[in-house]
């Protein structure tokens, strides 16, 4: 019992870490934007086109979608698997899991519209799936592009 609560509060820490790690990435990024002048890069990112684009060429592509099962339940993305963020936080071995594919696999990971993913993929690439990317507008996006959602 004790060596668990020091296992989930370690990971709550670590999880913790890695947001705040993300955040000053953004920030260093940001602010070399500007002197570019151009747009921040950020590799744990794909734009909603460019997943459209390899939503429609690839029949085994993996989703993974890390809304609650309610928000889930009301649409998701077809072919996206659950895994919620809430599960996600609680544990490493919670994480793994429920995480439905491999390691090795390209993981879209799609919300609403893109922050919880962003969470999710950090924490995922804590875990070794280092192949995980967030799709930024999320399923809104998804909507929003005249796609249809599975129920």
């Amino acid at each position: 019992m004790i060596q668990r609560k020091i296992n989930k509060t370690l990971f709550t820490f670590t999880i913790f870490l890695i947001m705040v790690n993300f955040s000053m990435n953004c920030k260093d990024e940001m602010s070399a934007s500007d002197s570019r002048s151009s747009s921040p890069k950020i590799s744990n990112e794909i734009s909603f086109k460019n997943f459209l684009d390899e939503y429609k060429k690839d029949s085994n592509i993996k989703v993974l979608d890390v809304r609650e099962v309610n928000e889930y339940n009301s649409g998701h993305v077809p072919k996206a698997k659950l895994a919620p963020l809430s599960a996600l936080s609680e544990s490493a071995e919670k994480a793994q899991s429920i995480i439905p594919y491999s390691k090795d696999d390209k993981i879209y990971v799609i919300c609403r519209s893109g922050k919880r993913s962003l969470t999710a993929v950090g924490i995922m690439k804590n875990l070794g799936y280092s192949n995980s990317v967030s799709v930024q507008g999320g399923t809104m996006a998804w909507i929003n592009s005249g796609n249809n959602v599975e129920k």
